[in-house]
């Protein structure tokens, strides 16, 4: 059974889903909607995210709905000249639109292809020349599943699980660092309209008791610093680096959607999501020194990689030797 709650804000979504849809999708008669030069409070899914953000008690949709509110009225062809500067820019566009590039590191990869076809599954056919792994085709898609689980009472935990699905496996993952790279621009109703994305597609964002929850590691001494979390981390919000002396695993949580990719990925289980506490905007979650080698002291791998692997292979002579020590003695063996 569907509560009132879930109606609302299914509702108020696919208002939203349907209005960035046709910001990211202009017509190619008519441009860009002619709402997107009014003031912010003035846009046709300003009152969406109002009532998502009090329906939902999610902090960043609060936020996102002041910088909405703030965003100031403009002309028509100069919103049309951020998107080209933005989403354009002479074939090499600042943010790119497509999934594919995301995944596939190229346009019209194997992604546009899948999509296509998940697309045709559920009888829907692209009207056009767009790619159908477009961010705007993505996002009408997600309104036309809200729809069919309103309507379609018989079906409704297939259209929602279809929904997850997608949401889950292609647009979750990709629209997050679309929304970042938009959050950051100069422009003000471009910028807030991305915060909205990277809000709007946090993991949580539906929880009564979402309270900001970001990645933690209760037991630092267990990371392994294996870098996985970072590799599926979409907002880059995760990072991995080093001085002359250690390596860190750090946080940006300003970037963090609460996807927890990092936490079902951990070979170790040892991230989870937990509330924010400190409020920081920087949280170092692991830190391990470098080992140095033992022939010639020069720095090799973080302690931590180097106490993993001796947990799995046991402690063979030459691990405790750099690439170039290492080397060395074999060809002496040899």
């Amino acid at each position: 059974m569907i509560t009132y709650q879930e109606t609302r804000i299914n509702d108020d979504l696919i208002e939203v889903y349907g209005c960035l849809s046709e910001v990211f999708m202009p017509s190619v008669q008519a441009g860009l909607p002619e709402w997107i030069a009014l003031p912010g409070m003035e846009w046709p899914f300003y009152e969406a995210c109002i009532r998502l953000a009090k329906t939902t008690k999610n902090p960043k949709l609060e936020q996102c709905a002041i910088a909405l509110s703030e965003v100031p009225i403009s002309s028509l062809d100069r919103r049309s000249g951020e998107y080209d500067a933005l989403f354009v820019g002479g074939g090499s566009p600042l943010i790119w639109l497509y999934e594919s590039y995301y995944a596939n590191e190229r346009m019209f990869g194997p992604t546009t292809l899948s999509i296509h076809n998940i697309y045709k599954e559920v009888g829907l056919e692209i009207v056009g020349a767009e790619l159908a792994d477009h961010a705007g085709l993505e996002l009408a898609f997600l309104a036309y599943l809200l729809d069919q689980e309103k309507k379609d009472l018989e079906f409704r935990s297939e259209w929602k699980q279809a929904r997850d699905l997608f949401t889950d496996n292609h647009a979750g993952r990709w629209l997050p660092e679309v929304g970042k790279q938009m959050s950051r621009s100069v422009y003000p109703g471009w910028s807030a309209i991305g915060s909205l994305i990277m809000a709007i597609f946090s993991s949580g964002f539906i929880e009564r008791d979402w309270q900001n929850n970001v990645p933690n590691i209760v037991e630092p001494d267990l990371c392994t610093l294996c870098g996985f979390c970072v590799q599926v981390c979409p907002t880059n919000a995760l990072r991995i680096h080093e001085d002359e002396e250690t390596t860190f695993l750090e946080l940006e949580t300003s970037f963090c959607t609460s996807c927890a990719n990092c936490r079902n990925i951990c070979p170790e289980n040892v991230l989870s999501l937990s509330t924010n506490l400190s409020n920081q905007d920087q949280i170092l979650l692991r830190e391990s020194p470098l080992a140095t080698c033992s022939n010639c002291g020069e720095t090799t791998f973080s302690q931590a990689e180097l106490d993993y692997t001796h947990r799995m292979i046991g402690n063979p002579d030459w691990l405790a030797y750099c690439i170039n020590c290492r080397s060395g003695r074999m060809g002496k063996l040899s």
